[in-house]
């Protein structure tokens, strides 16, 4: 019986019986989500990255003196991807 209300609900869904035919296929059931999730996650992470990188590279050979800075402290190399 549908709830009463302004927006009519169903009190009931048809049962999602797909991947359930065996223990493999229902353990790959249940990884997909966390497993799409996770790649996702860990694509965005090394996107960030990699913009970051090409970012701050592109900075460093503009600007000769905070290269300069960035080698007296240290990191003589970070105009580069490595450094």
């Amino acid at each position: 019986m549908p709830s009463a209300g302004i927006l009519a609900t169903a009190d009931s869904r048809p049962a999602r019986t797909a991947w359930l035919g065996s223990v493999l296929a229902f353990a790959v059931r249940r990884t997909m989500r966390p497993l799409a999730a996770w790649s996702a996650g860990i694509g965005a992470y090394f996107l960030l990255l990699g913009l970051i990188a090409q970012s701050m590279t592109t900075f460093l050979t503009g600007n000769p003196q905070f290269a300069a800075m960035a080698a007296q402290a240290g990191f003589p190399a970070l105009a580069t991807v490595e450094g």
